[in-house]
């Protein structure tokens, strides 16, 4: 019995020794491990509450504003500058550069465009924008600086916009005169293009340059090959594959920005 008292007692003081020796870093640790939880929940609790409060501005300050009027761009730009760090800025500028376009302000619409590239970190977003830029700069003949925006699409979106940017490089092509290259860029699309993409006016615009080049076209693509010139008039400014990108694209952007700030939510 004394040598198990003895044994127990020894154990005793290495605990107590033990514990004398490491309370102060045990104690530092629950402290710092209260204090990281703690932060992680009021740091969640802003992003949502910055979030929804974002989501308010842009309501006030871009969607229910008049676009046409001086004050509503204004308060628009204001809106750009004051969020200059998060993808509502460049859903903004979205908004306010299809305004611009419609009162055919192409060159103010790509200042606009390209001022919150990258603001939101949002590259599907982004891409978009480029993509406006591109074909703005196309409209205005600054083809250098439209090889530039489509150049400059992300890798990450490569094969998501992947039909999208082919055929949009067509069109400079077709623009800078290079009708070659233009018709072989079309077909590439067109053998990428997905079931998601509309391929109908890209498809006009090769069967037009077919016909420009007395090469043989599909049964009723010189009707289709007449229509595309009205179409093309007016890609920069209505057109309904053009219009119907940037409404996706900025439904994207909400919804992405949605995600990554429930996904972020959740993970913390």
């Amino acid at each position: 019995m004394d040598i198990i008292e003895a044994d127990a007692q020894q154990r005793e003081e290495e605990l107590h020794k033990w514990w004398q020796e490491n309370w102060k870093n045990i104690a530092g640790g629950v402290v710092l491990a209260i204090a990281l939880i703690t932060g992680m929940y009021m740091y969640r609790d802003y992003n949502q509450k910055k979030m929804y409060e974002n989501a308010g501005d842009f309501y006030s300050n871009v969607i229910s504003v008049n676009m046409a009027d001086a004050e509503g761009v204004e308060k628009v730009n204001s809106f750009i500058s004051a969020h200059n760090k998060d993808v509502y800025s460049q859903l903004a500028a979205l908004s306010l550069a299809k305004q611009l376009v419609s009162e055919k302000k192409y060159q103010e619409a790509v200042d606009v465009l390209s001022k919150t590239v990258g603001a939101g970190k949002d590259t599907v977003i982004d891409d978009i924008t480029r993509m406006r830029i591109a074909r703005l700069n196309i409209e205005l003949k600054k083809f250098d600086e439209a090889e530039k925006a489509i150049d400059s699409l992300s890798a990450k979106n490569a094969e998501a916009f992947n039909f999208a940017a082919l055929s949009l490089k067509g069109d400079l092509r077709k623009a800078q005169g290079k009708n070659q290259e233009a018709l072989a860029l079309y077909d590439e699309a067109l053998e990428k293009a997905t079931s998601a993409d509309d391929t109908t006016i890209v498809k006009m615009k090769r069967d037009s340059l077919k016909t420009t080049a007395g090469a043989s076209v599909p049964a009723g693509s010189v009707q289709k090959a007449e229509a595309v010139n009205t179409l093309e008039a007016e890609a920069v400014k209505t057109s309904e594959a053009d219009t119907a990108a940037q409404n996706n694209g900025e439904e994207k952007g909400v919804a992405q920005s949605a995600s990554d700030s429930t996904q972020e939510n959740k993970a913390e």
